[in-house]
């Protein structure tokens, strides 16, 4: 492995420990855009976030890089391929907070084919039949939230493949009536990228919510090196904040 690799990776660990301290304020004087987990704790003001909802957990990589800034929220876990389910599961036991459940969030609920590739971080929703796709059961986030009882989502991060677009639509109504604070999604740049929503649709589709665009985090660039293939948006719901202060006035 590349040297100067272990050494930026390595030097990344630890700035990111560093910030999820707990005892470390949420200020402005740490520069921006480089860590989102606590770019999301002090746009929100606080790290005691009740929920989160990771869709397209894979094996829990981000489930367990949020713990270190969320350490009191219940994290929902989404990954219906079987044998990357079962490694979700395996990596999240020692953590009670961390709930996995086998299915797709999509528009709709029902049955749905997905590629279950070799590289599971790929694995990724698809109209084709055939020996290589697997066929799993979908829910849409709205449904799976009023049957668990979870009345609003600090953070919802979305890594589908392409699927994204589906995904929001299946949570118009906790979209629409703002009970979704902040949504980390994957995007492309790439229109005829099918892995990849472009930006242009996803800004499309979260800006009539009341959505701000707040910034781009782990910007993949392949060749050429001065093109941004893809990465991951954050984006804001200031109607979030502005009913949870009407709340606590009532």
């Amino acid at each position: 492995m590349n040297v100067k690799f272990l050494v930026g990776r390595t030097a990344y660990n630890i700035r990111d420990w560093f910030l999820a301290r707990s005892w470390l304020p949420l200020i402005n004087y740490v520069p921006f855009d480089r860590c989102w987990p606590y770019d999301v704790a002090r746009y929100a003001g606080r790290r005691n976030f009740a929920t989160i909802v990771d869709v397209g957990a894979n094996v829990g990589q981000t489930a367990r890089y949020l713990r270190g800034f969320f350490r009191t929220a219940t994290i929902h876990c989404f990954e219906p391929i079987p044998l990357t389910f079962q490694e979700l599961k395996r990596r999240t036991a020692n953590d009670a907070n961390i709930q996995a459940h086998p299915v797709a969030l999509s528009n709709q609920s029902g049955s749905i084919n997905m590629i279950a590739s070799d590289f599971s971080e790929t694995s990724a929703v698809t109209n084709l039949e055939g020996d290589f796709v697997s066929k799993v059961i979908a829910q849409t986030l709205d449904e799976f939230a009023m049957g668990n009882g979870i009345s609003q989502i600090d953070l919802l991060k979305i890594d589908v493949e392409g699927h994204e677009l589906a995904v929001l639509e299946g949570a118009r109504k906790l979209l629409s009536t703002g009970k979704v604070q902040a949504i980390y999604i994957e995007f492309g740049t790439d229109s005829t990228d099918i892995q990849h929503t472009h930006l242009s649709k996803i800004h499309s589709a979260l800006e009539p919510y009341g959505f701000v665009f707040s910034g781009i985090y782990e910007a993949y660039r392949l060749q050429p090196r001065y093109r941004m293939w893809f990465g991951n948006a954050l984006y804001w719901n200031a109607r979030f904040l502005q009913s949870e202060a009407e709340n606590a006035a009532t």
